[in-house]
């Protein structure tokens, strides 16, 4: 199967609630890979939130592509920058949120992000998450069926270096 324009599978609003429940994010939170706006309506709620999103149909503050190094100076500044980055763009993207963001990162990300990959090795072992909230299995497809990719948030807080993993029961 094809894989989506701009690797674009929405994140469920339960998933950006549980993130709320386990780790408040006090703040102005940066939303870059924003989508439909479905986090960013869960973030609004305690929030002051800007969004980005490279697609131009989709609602956003800004259309800027992030995989460009000099697009990230463009937004403006934040506590925080949580986003489920497109997974193909993630090694690009996720290092360059933790630079932009005063406090730290939310990404929801496959599990497999973990792995030390040539991409990402190199920053993971200097940068590993603080937080990790591990949550049952999520359809991406639409049709119900899980993703075949179990997802979490790894939370890269700058003002804790103490390690938690916290797993969700459905």
């Amino acid at each position: 199967m094809a894989r989506k324009k701009h690797d674009f599978y929405p994140t469920p609003s339960w998933a950006t609630v549980k993130l709320l429940e386990y780790f408040p994010l006090p703040g102005v939170i940066g939303e870059p890979c924003s989508g439909a706006g479905d986090m960013a309506y869960e973030l609004r709620r305690n929030n002051l939130v800007w969004t980005n999103d490279i697609d131009r149909n989709h609602p956003a503050d800004s259309h800027y592509d992030l995989t460009d190094p000099a697009s990230w100076d463009k937004l403006p500044e934040c506590d925080w920058i949580v986003t489920n980055p497109p997974f193909k763009m993630a090694a690009a993207i996720v290092p360059a949120a933790y630079e932009k963001a005063r406090l730290g990162i939310a990404m929801f990300l496959r599990l497999s992000y973990l792995e030390p990959c040539r991409n990402r090795a190199e920053w993971l072992i200097l940068h590993s998450p603080t937080k990790l909230i591990v949550l049952p299995r999520i359809s991406f497809t639409g049709n119900g069926k899980s993703d075949k990719c179990t997802t979490a948030w790894m939370i890269w807080d700058k003002r804790d270096d103490a390690k938690t993993e916290i797993i969700v029961a459905t």
